[in-house]
C-alpha cells in the first residue's frame, strides 16, 4: 500500500478515534460525578462492557462469515444490529 493511502485511511479514522476517546473520557465523568458511582465501580462498569465485546465480537464475526442469505453476508447484521 502507498504511504499517501495509509496517511488518508488515518486521516480519515482520525475524527472516529477522537470522537469515542472524548466520549469515553465523558462517560467515566459522567458516571463518577453525576451518577456518583466509586471511581472502582465505574472502572468495573466499563471493564464489563469492553469484556463482553472481547468475547461478543469475534463471535459475531464469526457468523457474519458464515452466514448466506438473499441479502448477502453483513446485511442482516447490519440492519438487525443497529
Amino acid at each position: 500500500m502507498k504511504r499517501r493511502s495509509k496517511v488518508a485511511y488515518g486521516i480519515g479514522d482520525t475524527s472516529i478515534s477522537l470522537t469515542v476517546t472524548i466520549v469515553g473520557v465523558y462517560f467515566a465523568v459522567f458516571l463518577t460525578d453525576v451518577l456518583g458511582l466509586s471511581a472502582g465501580l465505574a472502572a468495573i462498569a466499563l471493564f464489563v462492557g469492553r469484556s463482553w465485546d472481547y468475547i461478543n465480537d469475534p463471535l459475531v464475526g464469526y457468523l457474519s462469515d458464515r452466514t448466506r442469505s438473499r441479502w448477502g453476508r453483513r446485511r442482516p447484521f447490519l440492519l438487525f444490529g443497529a
